[in-house]
């Protein structure tokens, strides 16, 4: 089981730091970003711009193992790696893959060494989508296209009305999935 004692502020970011260190972590890493990257192209589209993926579920099971930083850093490299190797979607934009860092980070921050909690994952898929697909992803789409900001978001809205509950219940029974699974958390 995960360590779920009470840390300092301190404490828990050193040891999300120390993660990037660890032979098996960086193992780990690079597998769930291959999963992100494969997940990536098991879409449903539903316009040019909105479409269905579950490559957030790599990214989150990275947050809860191994933290936010190495979260993050799975979640840019998946996005690099889509981008190499998946069908064009456009140009390439660094932004994006800052966006997809900072998406990997959110879920790290609930989601590491905390109990798995149903509202846990909620809250945690809940910032992801508040974050990255009402704020940061529209707001680059607009700088690069001059797509209309407020077109973009209310577009999402129906999209993330089905995925927010369905992506909370993927992430929490993957986290129990993994808690269970003695030897697969570090330090555990």
């Amino acid at each position: 089981m995960q360590e779920t004692k009470k840390i300092g502020f301190v404490a828990y970011w050193r040891s999300a730091a120390s993660q990037v260190k660890q032979v098996r972590t960086l193992a780990g890493a690079g597998l769930l970003a291959a999963l992100g990257t494969a997940l990536k192209f098991l879409i449903i589209p539903l316009s040019q711009v909105l479409r269905i993926n579950f490559a957030f579920l790599s990214t989150a099971l990275a947050g809860y193992m191994y933290g936010p930083i190495v979260a993050g850093l799975v979640a840019a490299v998946a996005d690099i790696l889509g981008f190499l190797v998946g069908p064009p979607t456009g140009p390439y934009s660094p932004a994006f893959t800052v966006v997809a860092f900072v998406g990997g980070f959110l879920y790290g921050c609930w989601l590491y060494k905390k109990p798995v909690r149903l509202w846990r994952s909620f809250c945690a898929h809940a910032t992801y989508i508040g974050v990255v697909s009402f704020l940061l992803n529209p707001l680059l789409l607009k700088w690069m296209y001059g797509n209309a900001y407020t077109g973009l978001v209310l577009a999402r809205i129906p999209l993330n009305a089905v995925m927010l509950p369905l992506g909370t219940l993927l992430i929490y029974l993957l986290q129990k999935v993994v808690e269970r699974q003695p030897g697969l958390l570090p330090n555990a």
